[in-house]
Parts: structure tokens; C-alpha cells; sequence
């Protein structure tokens, strides 16, 4: 009897430990239901001592159906990256089978958005497999396929299969792009090359570099949120990078700029996002 009880108590002290630290530990993917402006933006100045908030809705299969909150369109004339924000905007996401419908909206009586629609498919493993849209400018319709080695991405190919293109003209071609994406040993993306392709091979026009740096060892809070093009480049890294830097070259002349961001973190060092 006393074995018995000595058991229990070390199965009830086992489990209670387990519980604790499912407590203290964030999931891997951590179902966020809203996110502070001033994190990725910390520009961003409360409104009426508010704070001003992205917020997130899923569905029943906990798949993200919805954004909500972010800055009206302005002219880079004046001089302002962004115009107000304002939680009369964002974005929808709807799911049929494997494929999913993206688009902006507005729900303001006084002002539109481009809907700026992408439809999706995605694989069995719940990546994005294909990526269109049908609206580039008047006739252009854009297609992104994207490749996977080892569960991780390794290389998305735009291409724009309407565009015209005569091959007895010797000086045409067929116009693509490639990104190919590339991971540290702890699973955080650390570069992109993203060219411009002629026939399929490097044209020396144009060529971005993106680095993503300084790394932190919170938890990544924007996971669930791959289908958005804003939090992309961060959901498919295991932690949070502070630092962005993009070369550009185009017509052998390259132009750098860098990004950073201080985040707040808890006790446990996990980034705090409102």
C-alpha cells in the first residue's frame, strides 16, 4: 500500500511538472489572436492613449480566416510611408479543399482597397504549392510556384504565362524571376536571391539580396501567418530576426538599406507582442 501511494504521488508531481511547463512554454505554432502595431512598426503612435492592434480570427480548424487593422494606402509623394491605420481594412482568407482565395478589403463607407486578389493551392503539408494573380496591371497574370527540399523552401520561380512573346524576334525573351531562399542549422531563413531570368538564365539587370540577421531564441509568434504577404518572410523562420538588410542591383548599380527592431521580451525571453 505504501509503494501504491508513493507511486501516485511521484505520477502526480511528474504530471503536474509536465502541465507547468506546458504552461511557461509557448506552442510551436501559437494561435495569436492579436499583435501590437508598435512591434513590426514602431512608428506606429497610440490613438487616443489606445493601442493600436492587428487582430487575427480562425476558424473552427484553427486556420486563419482573417486580419483586421492596418495603414490606408498613401503616395510615396508625401512623403509618409504609410497613411492612418484604421481597423476598417484588412485581409480574408477562404478555404476550399486545398485552395485558398486571399483578398484585401474595406469595410468603410467612405473609402475602398484594392482587392489585389491571390488564389492559392497549397500541398499536403499545408505549404503554399502555387500562388496566382490575375490583376498585375491591365493584362498581366502572375504565377509563383514554389519548391520544397527537406520540408523547407528552397526556391520560388515567377512566372507571367500571357505575357506576349515572339521567338522570331531575336531580341525577345521569355521573362521569369527566381528566389531561392537559404536557412541557418537552426531553421531560421538568412537570405534570399531573388533574379530576373531571360530564357531561363541570370539576366545581370536586376538582382535582390535580402539578409535577415541578428536572431533572437523567442518563439516565432507570426507562424500561422505564412498566407499573408506582410509576415511571409518572417513565418517561415524558427525564431525572430531584429535585423533586414536588402541589396538591390539593377543595371550594375547597387543601392543598400537596413531595417532593425528592438523587441520586448518576458522573463522567459519570449518576445511580448502586446
Amino acid at each position: 500500500m505504501k509503494i501504491s501511494r508513493l507511486l501516485l504521488l511521484l505520477l502526480f508531481v511528474v504530471l503536474s511538472c509536465e502541465r507547468e511547463q506546458a504552461v511557461q512554454t509557448p506552442p510551436e505554432d501559437p494561435l495569436v489572436a492579436k499583435i501590437a502595431v508598435r512591434v513590426l512598426s514602431p512608428g506606429a503612435m497610440p490613438y487616443n492613449n489606445e493601442e493600436l492592434t492587428i487582430d487575427f480570427s480562425y476558424d473552427h480548424q484553427n486556420k486563419l480566416i482573417r486580419r483586421t487593422g492596418g495603414f490606408l494606402p498613401i503616395s510615396g509623394s508625401t512623403g509618409y510611408n504609410y497613411g492612418p491605420f484604421t481597423k476598417l481594412l484588412g485581409t480574408s482568407l477562404a478555404y476550399t479543399g486545398n485552395k485558398v482565395v486571399v483578398e484585401n478589403f474595406s469595410t468603410s463607407t467612405e473609402f475602398t482597397v484594392p482587392k489585389n486578389t491571390r488564389n492559392l493551392t497549397l500541398n499536403p503539408h499545408q505549404q503554399i504549392e502555387t500562388r496566382e494573380i490575375s490583376n498585375v496591371n491591365v493584362y498581366l497574370f502572375k504565377r509563383e510556384t514554389y519548391i520544397y527540399k527537406g520540408g523547407k523552401l528552397d526556391e520560388i520561380k515567377t512566372t507571367f504565362p500571357n505575357m506576349p512573346y515572339d521567338p522570331t524576334d531575336p531580341n525577345d525573351y521569355i521573362y521569369s524571376f527566381s528566389e531561392k531562399f537559404f536557412f541557418n542549422s537552426a531553421g531560421n531563413l538568412i537570405r534570399t536571391e531573388y533574379v530576373e531570368l531571360q530564357d531561363g538564365v541570370p539576366s545581370p539587370h536586376y538582382k535582390r539580396v535580402r539578409l535577415f540577421e541578428n536572431f533572437d531564441n523567442s518563439y516565432n509568434p507570426f507562424k500561422r501567418f505564412t498566407l499573408l504577404d506582410e509576415y511571409f518572410y518572417r513565418s517561415i523562420s524558427k525564431n525572430n530576426f531584429r535585423t533586414y538588410r536588402e541589396i538591390l542591383t539593377q543595371n550594375g548599380t547597387s543601392t543598400a538599406s537596413v531595417q532593425e527592431w528592438e523587441f520586448n521580451y518576458d522573463s522567459a525571453v519570449n518576445i511580448i507582442i502586446n
